[in-house]
């Protein structure tokens, strides 16, 4: 029996389930629908597979069949016979046949198309077909000039999805449960099973119910209201007054907004001049924003202190930043004028605004930059302990102040484990655990912890990208995804972690030695040696540059060659003309780092020497994959003859093959001339004669060579192979 409704998927479920999607709201969630041997459904389950709703649908998607069985359902199409209309007046519907039905539609169509085709406009909630080509190619083909495939104008309200565009570049503005903490429903009823996204949605508020506040603010205890924390009664038609009250008590009363985020993301810092429209570069006209130190400036000249409020003077005009304008417009919607007009008790409004601008906790989170570094919050706190045998001796502080700037503080452990002394300056112990254990200085700390790494060092995207076992639950888990899931990061990952830089441990030797000794110096250099930093030579340690744009290999050294003949700063195949194996390797005023290091990292420097010596990840192949890059690599291709002797001598330093090739018929393979010294293109070139005392046998057997055996007579002799 053939299924009338598509295909059947014989899913894992079983046969006779067919894999389409509910019709009945607009978040078309994936089911599973039973058809049984009349060829009518009888059950819906949501699709596993689908990664749209995961499985979940509501009551309604389940029982969306049942509509089939409705005794009022409309099977066929109506016309109305009774041309007075009105409230309370029977409109006469009679059943008309599909033919009648398209004969009537089209030859309207076709009457209006022939008087003027810009009386019709085409409008459907038909998404399944509207979405695709059928209605343009039919629209445009009939002369009328276009369709929506919305409602819009009558179901959207007024242009929500062009605000939503505007500000989020996405068709529909939703809360994100997963990184909310309060979420305020203006007569929505978000998490209620209505609404768009609807499962995942619900789903997601569920699952961090306790953690999150909803409040409901509409004129009827709807059901979301109803299920919210609270239910803010507010008279029709006036969200907008409260809304802009909350605005006046959070960038007015409260001080509570995102200024770095109105500067770099939005045009709350454009300046607006007397006639309301934006100030503007003359010839380029962009708009101008400005700046605490230059004044006006285009608004893309790269400021990073933009003016969000104030009054300035631009060639005798005075302006103001839009952001400013906004204030002063607020500034009427005190919370009393706002009860006035809402019915909402004024002491309601500064209580929301409050508690929405606390739950934003605007600077409380990291931001991850474009390097991958950790951006932190005022008043973070990092900490680092160093023990030995289980016994602290000192614990490390850095700390980021009102002002934004950070500092370095270092506390001594006493020998009891009790407490700790905060160190004023510089100070070296030695005792039962440490000998020549130096405590850095307040300056000291911040000459590594530098202005360009964000004061902040381990802690980004590459060197936490790693599973981490969690004592105090005994899981482990990777510790960027365990970071965000306790909402750590103001905005999710910019990908799974996968797709993400990962430095590779330095003994991981699953990992290629490039790989780790590039790991090693973005660890443990890239915070001096990268653009803008304090490093002196032209190094760029940063993890994610190639070896040939780091600005070190085959370079010469401008800070000093120590001594060294013929030095670079990595000497291509030779860690002993290398500056940056010999700067590693030292302990005297060369070292590097130059401070907090008094013991050579023997590991390090191993790791370091064998990719120098290696010549890997500088853009070379290793032709004979012998862990030498060929730029650096003896003998290319492996053939046991040395690159220069077989340039030398005509032969292919590329072509393994000719090893084995006698040249010049002598009797030897090249492979062997090249090992006994002669020359594989002359016949009569033989080694020098061998000296055999006396005391030894009379014939020696010294190799086995191919096909040849070599003897060695102990008198002093040519010898030919026999």
């Amino acid at each position: 029996m053939e299924s009338v409704l598509g295909v059947r998927s014989g899913t894992a479920y079983g046969e006779d389930w067919v894999r389409t999607s509910c019709s009945i709201c607009m978040n078309r969630c994936g089911i599973l629908a039973h058809v049984n041997d009349d060829e009518v459904v009888d059950k819906i389950l949501g699709d596993p597979a689908n990664p749209h709703n995961h499985g979940r649908t509501c009551a309604k998607g389940d029982s969306g069949f049942e509509g089939l069985a409705d005794p009022d359902r409309i099977t066929t199409p109506l016309k109305r016979t009774n041309p007075d209309r009105g409230v309370g007046v029977d409109p006469q519907w009679v059943p008309i046949s599909w033919d009648e039905a398209l004969d009537a539609v089209a030859e309207r169509i076709r009457d209006t198309i022939a008087d003027d085709p810009e009386k019709i406009l085409y409008t459907s909630f038909d998404t399944f077909h509207l979405r695709g080509a059928l209605a343009a190619s039919w629209i445009t083909g009939m002369g009328m000039p276009g369709y929506s495939t919305w409602s819009a104008a009558i179901f959207c309200g007024n242009n929500v999805h062009g605000i939503a565009y505007m500000n989020q570049n996405a068709f529909e503005g939703t809360p994100d449960p997963k990184y909310s903490n309060y979420i305020l429903n203006f007569g929505s009823q978000y998490g209620s099973v209505v609404h768009y996204d609807t499962m995942n949605a619900t789903a997601e508020i569920s699952q961090r119910r306790s953690d999150v506040k909803l409040v409901s603010i509409d004129p009827v205890c709807s059901p979301a209201a109803s299920a919210a924390d609270e239910w803010v009664p507010i008279r029709p038609g006036t969200d907008a007054a409260l809304i802009l009250g909350m605005v006046d008590q959070l960038i007015n009363e409260l001080d509570i907004y995102d200024a770095d985020f109105l500067k770099n993301f939005t045009n709350a810092a454009y300046l607006v001049g007397p006639d309301g429209r934006y100030v503007r570069e003359p010839g380029s006209e962009k708009p101008l924003v400005w700046d605490q130190h230059g004044g006006a400036q285009p608004f893309d000249a790269g400021t990073t202190d933009a003016a969000l409020t104030g009054t300035f003077e631009v060639d005798g005009v005075k302006v103001s930043p839009g952001f400013q304008l906004l204030k002063d417009h607020v500034r009427t919607y005190t919370p009393d004028y706002v009860e006035s007009i809402t019915t909402v008790p004024a002491e309601t409004v500064r209580r929301l605004a409050r508690e929405f601008g606390e739950a934003a906790r605007i600077g409380e989170t990291i931001q991850i930059d474009s390097n991958g570094d950790f951006i932190y919050p005022v008043g973070a706190v990092l900490v680092k302990n160093f023990s030995f045998g289980g016994h602290l001796i000192e614990t490390r502080l850095m700390m980021r102040h009102d002002d934004g700037t950070w500092a370095g503080y270092t506390y001594e452990w006493d020998d009891l484990q009790t407490d700790a002394t905060l160190l004023e300056g510089e100070k070296t112990i030695s005792n039962a655990w440490v000998t020549n254990w130096t405590f850095p200085s307040r300056d000291q700390c911040l000459q590594c912890h530098t202005d360009v790494s964000g004061r902040t060092i381990g802690p980004e995207i590459a060197q936490l990208n790693s599973n981490l076992l969690y004592p105090s639950t005994g899981l482990t888990g990777n510790q960027l995804e365990t970071l965000e899931n306790i909402g750590l990061f103001d905005a999710p990952l910019p990908n799974i972690p996968s797709n993400l830089d990962a430095l590779p441990e330095i003994g991981d030797l699953s990992a290629p030695v490039d790989e780790r000794a590039r790991a090693y110096l973005h660890s443990n250099c890239v915070m001096c040696h990268q653009p803008g930093g304090s490093g002196q030579g032209p190094e760029d340690f940063r993890y994610w540059l190639d070896g040939m744009s780091i600005g070190a290999y085959d370079v010469v050294p401008t800070q000093g060659d120590l001594g060294i003949p013929d030095a670079r700063l990595i000497a291509p195949g030779d860690p002993s003309r290398s500056i940056l194996s010999h700067r590693m390797g030292t302990l005297g005023t060369s070292r590097m780092p130059p401070l907090a290091s008094a013991v050579v990292h023997t590991e390090a420097l191993a790791l370091i020497d064998a990719w120098i010596t290696s010549g890997y990840g500088f853009g070379f192949p290793d032709t004979d994959m012998d862990g030498l890059a060929d730029n650096v690599d003896p003998d290319i291709d492996g053939d046991g003859m040395q690159n220069d002797w077989e340039t030398e001598n005509g032969l292919d330093p590329l072509d393994p093959g000719d090893a084995n090739i006698d040249s010049d018929e002598d009797g030897f393979s090249n492979l062997i001339e090249f090992q006994r010294g002669t020359d594989p293109n002359d016949p009569n070139s033989f080694p020098p004669t061998l000296d055999v005392p006396s005391t030894r046998l009379p014939f020696v057997l010294v190799a086995l060579v191919g096909a040849s055996v070599y003897f060695v007579s102990r008198r002093r002799t040519d010898f030919r192979g026999q």
